[in-house]
């Protein structure tokens, strides 16, 4: 059985890349557009790993994360973002991430870093 990813983003350029990193994988990806929709397509799939842009309309990464977070302390979430953050990676685990990737976001480096944590 496949593992289950959940990936969030609202650029659309973001999407079709992750797309095509996905479709080489071993795992099943459902893509959403906005934070919300991270949300409940945690709650109705049940994924083993949610993958979210930090900058999303309706909620942004960091309130999915927080939201995830009262319900499922384990699940890995991986934030992604482009632009520049002012918070280091240590503040951003204490904000509920498991780890954090910078975009543009290499294909091998993504694969890693699911592997890592799934």
């Amino acid at each position: 059985m496949k593992k289950k990813i959940v990936f969030a983003d609202d650029a659309p350029e973001s999407r079709n890349f992750f797309k095509i990193v996905f479709n080489e994988s071993p795992y099943e990806v459902i893509m959403g557009t906005t934070g919300k929709e991270a949300i409940d397509l945690f709650h109705t799939e049940k994924p083993d790993m949610i993958i979210v842009d930090l900058f999303m309309p309706e909620m942004n990464g960091i309130q999915v994360v927080k939201e995830i977070r009262k319900t499922d302390k384990k699940i890995p979430v991986i934030g992604i973002s482009g632009a520049h953050l002012d918070e280091t990676p240590d503040e951003m685990k204490e904000l509920g991430f498991t780890d954090f990737l910078s975009k543009p976001v290499n294909k091998l480096t993504m694969l890693e870093t699911i592997k890592k944590h799934i």
